[in-house]
């Protein structure tokens, strides 16, 4: 399945750019940088929460047949993230987008856990108030790491390899001009979580936005960061939701933490004694 996945993202990689590239229409290009705290606790990262900082850029092109490109660049508690995704897909009226979504990103804990996704994806804008949302098939890389040693037990964080169904969905509102936030749900992981957002505009090209996440276990975080979006003209592309953030989540949400009983000390062959003499050795008479 991983080795398909690479094909697919492969095959839109190459043909996508191209065919947007034909229709000659302006790109639109856009960047998230944004800090803050999450949970997202492990035996190997300890109990506190801790920081987080990504930066998110995205560029979209065509205007009838769409292609847009979505990178991550971030540093998740002690852990580095980085990995990319593209949407392929077609309008449909003047504010619909139907497509294709593919993603891969890495995550440095331990020796490094791949994730990949491959999923469908919808987007109507209706003015007020916008609707969006991703769902398929997800695979993360199993992995089993020695994380420290007790009196009786090795523990271990266990990543379940298995893959699964994924979904991102949010309904957004527009108040004003300026102003928007949106409500979600995210299926990640095998976890459920609330999203939450607000944007505030500063100006025709920046805003200040925040992010927050309430999910089962240690799907939980808060973040806020500064948006920039240039481009699109009156006949571009304008951006789709660049979800890779869900991405440094995905691990913990399959990690467990395992306990393997350590061997009982060896019995030494020779001792002081046996039965009443009280020991577990041979008795010499």
């Amino acid at each position: 399945m991983r080795r398909n996945l690479h094909y697919f993202a492969a095959a839109m990689a190459i043909t996508a750019p191209v065919a947007a590239q034909a229709e000659g229409e302006t790109a639109s290009i856009g960047v998230d940088a944004m800090g803050g705290l999450v949970r997202d606790d492990s035996e190997q990262t300890g109990p506190d929460d801790d920081v987080t900082y990504a930066l998110l850029p995205s560029a979209a092109f065509g205007s009838q047949l769409v292609v847009q490109v979505d990178t991550i660049l971030a540093k998740h508690r002690e852990d580095d993230v980085f990995g990319g995704a593209l949407h392929v897909g077609v309008r449909v009226g003047e504010e619909g987008f139907v497509g294709a979504y593919g993603s891969r990103t890495e995550n440095t804990r331990h020796t490094g856990l791949a994730l990949y996704r491959l999923g469908g994806e919808v987007d109507f804008d209706l003015g007020a108030v916008e609707l969006a949302s991703v769902a398929g098939y997800e695979h993360t890389e199993r992995g089993s790491f020695l994380i420290r040693t007790t009196g009786t037990d090795d523990v271990y964080d266990v990543y379940d390899g298995d893959g699964r169904f994924f979904a991102f969905s949010d309904i957004r509102f527009r108040p004003s001009q300026n102003f928007s936030f949106s409500l979600g749900h995210r299926f990640n992981g095998g976890q459920h979580a609330g999203a939450a957002s607000a944007v505030f505009g500063l100006g025709a090209n920046v805003a200040i936005f925040a992010e927050g996440r309430l999910g089962k276990n240690d799907y939980d975080g808060g973040f806020i960061g500064l948006r920039a979006r240039f481009g699109g003209g009156n006949n571009g592309s304008t951006l789709l939701d660049n979800r890779l953030m869900e991405d440094m989540f995905a691990p913990s949400n399959i990690r467990s933490t395992l306990g393997v009983p350590l061997p009982p000390p060896e019995e030494e062959e020779d001792g002081p004694g046996c039965g009443s003499c009280g020991g577990y050795g041979n008795c010499s008479a």
